[in-house]
């Protein structure tokens, strides 16, 4: 990532965007745009940040929704969506047949997590906790303050991993959080209402 200078024109659905409130700017970036632009009051969109894909930025004609029904090309980062905190930049994407997350840290300029999503027990980062469903896709992530992120997870999800024999092989922060989470995964049903996951960023 870098700083630059310049204007742009938005063409995005705001369905695939991903929006920052601060006390004086908007932050502002769409799945498949490479810029994090900011808006302030009475003034044009300012970039602040590009995110360089170099060999490997997916052919702009190529992308769009429809473009999983046909197939990703290969050899290309397809960015499927991203968040923007106080701190963090989250990108997640595919990459031939893998699905990775990236986690970007403004304030150390430094990606502190990058991992694929793909055939492993615990995908991305892990939840340590309560061991709970951690941190391994972004599309439902919704930002609160920009410290707070909020999903829902489908009852069959939540329940598919507690019964993953590894999550009794972890080791706990938190005992209350994690008899509170047994508990639930214990009581509700598979078509249950989706459980809304909360995680405070540090």
């Amino acid at each position: 990532m870098s700083d630059i200078k310049s204007s742009a024109i938005f063409t995005e659905a705001l369905d695939y965007a991903s929006f920052h409130y601060t006390n004086d700017h908007l932050d502002f970036t769409t799945a498949w745009n490479d810029t994090i632009y900011a808006f302030e009051r009475e003034e044009d969109p300012r970039p602040v940040y590009v995110l360089d894909y170099g060999k490997f930025k997916y052919p702009v004609k190529s992308q769009g929704k429809s473009t999983i029904d046909k197939g990703l090309l290969k050899n290309y980062v397809y960015p499927n969506w991203k968040v923007i905190t106080d701190k963090y930049f989250m990108l997640e994407y595919q990459y031939n047949k893998n699905s990775y997350l990236s986690i970007y840290n403004f304030y150390l300029k430094t990606f502190i997590f990058n991992g694929t999503r793909n055939n492993t027990e615990n995908p991305g980062v892990a939840n340590d906790i309560d061991g709970g469903p951690g941190l391994n896709w972004i599309y439902h992530y919704k930002v609160n303050d920009g410290k707070t992120l909020i999903r829902p997870i489908d009852a069959i999800d939540f329940i598919d991993h507690y019964e993953k024999s590894y999550v009794e092989s972890m080791e706990f922060i938190n005992k209350d959080k994690r008899k509170e989470f047994v508990e639930i995964a214990k009581m509700i049903k598979e078509n249950d209402n989706p459980v809304i996951q909360i995680f405070t960023l540090k």
